[in-house]
């Protein structure tokens, strides 16, 4: 099942344009989400924004914005950088690279250096398209996040009568599983926040621009076989809106989740369902490659002249 705002649109939406048009939302940006810090029952309040991106395209985008940033060198060979918009509105960015153990490193890595400064995570990028209503150039808003290699594998049970019949099962990734005797009761995903992911796409739909929501798969495959992309589509059964799969994200949840900050994604389709379907897939992914770059300073020329709310 798919959860389309606005379809006519969505389905019709150029790349470069229909990116960047969605993107466009979040000019006078104001999110409302509430959590709960390790102290107690106590709201936090904050106005601080830590951007992560996968690609070099997307970090010299935003660098290009007139915004007085400042750069610094991190451990592990990192380069940051924050930015004051107007209102007091605090933004910090990091490139990540690509895949979920630099994803979470990275995140890691940004938020031990700022503290308190990141109250909410965006992660920003591209995905592939597990469903065929998507094109390049569609907008999701993430509504939960599973980690899709994090599997416990063991022999079929009978009445598999060859001898390497496997069957794989979802795992909550970083948790105990097997000894786990009340594992059938885990959620293996991460939900969103809905306060913030109903936000935006209220403004999306204040908007009329088009995007669609629902699950983004991650892990350190790069999945462009049709076959494979049909087996991930039916995946997260709980769920059943399985729309993307990305390398990333998977990461950054994880290192969310630990630290305690909530978390959105977005992400821009970067090719098709059905492999070949289009007219060349190496231009769709150089297209989405320029469509993320334009994507992400839109995104963060437009948060540095508004303030984020969390509580």
């Amino acid at each position: 099942m798919v959860v389309w705002r606005n379809p006519a649109l969505c389905v019709g939406a150029a790349l470069a344009g229909g990116c960047i048009a969605s993107f466009a939302f979040l000019r006078g940006f104001s999110v409302v989400s509430k959590f709960w810090s390790k102290s107690g029952d106590k709201e936090l309040r904050a106005d601080g924004l830590l951007v992560v991106v996968a690609m070099d395209v997307e970090l010299e985008a935003i660098r290009c914005l007139p915004l007085k940033w400042q750069m610094r060198s991190l451990l592990g060979g990192y380069e940051i950088f924050e930015a004051c918009g107007k209102n007091g509105c605090w933004i910090g960015v990091i490139k990540s690279g690509i895949g979920n153990v630099r994803s979470a490193l990275a995140t890691q890595a940004a938020v031990y250096h700022w503290g308190k400064k990141v109250e909410v995570i965006v992660s920003l990028g591209v995905g592939g398209a597990l469903s065929p209503k998507l094109q390049p150039g569609n907008l999701m808003v993430a509504l939960r996040v599973v980690k899709h290699d994090s599997l416990w594998s063991r022999d079929a049970a009978p009445p598999s009568s060859h001898p390497d019949a496997i069957t794989s099962q979802l795992m909550a990734p970083g948790e105990l599983w097997v000894s786990n005797p009340n594992r059938d009761k885990v959620d293996v995903g991460y939900n969103i926040d809905p306060n913030l992911s109903g936000k935006i796409n209220s403004i999306l739909r204040q908007s009329k621009l088009s995007f669609c929501e629902g699950t983004l798969l991650s892990g350190d495959e790069f999945v462009a076989s049709s076959g494979r992309k049909r087996q991930l589509s039916s995946l997260d059964g709980k769920n059943g809106h399985v729309l993307m799969v990305d390398m990333e994200a998977g990461g950054i949840m994880q290192a969310a989740k630990k630290l305690g900050i909530p978390l959105l994604a977005l992400r821009t389709t970067a090719d098709r369902f059905l492999a070949g379907s289009g007219l060349d897939i190496s231009a769709d992914y150089l297209q989405a490659k320029v469509s993320a770059a334009r994507a992400a300073s839109l995104v963060v020329g437009a948060l540095s002249s508004t303030i984020l709310k969390v509580g």
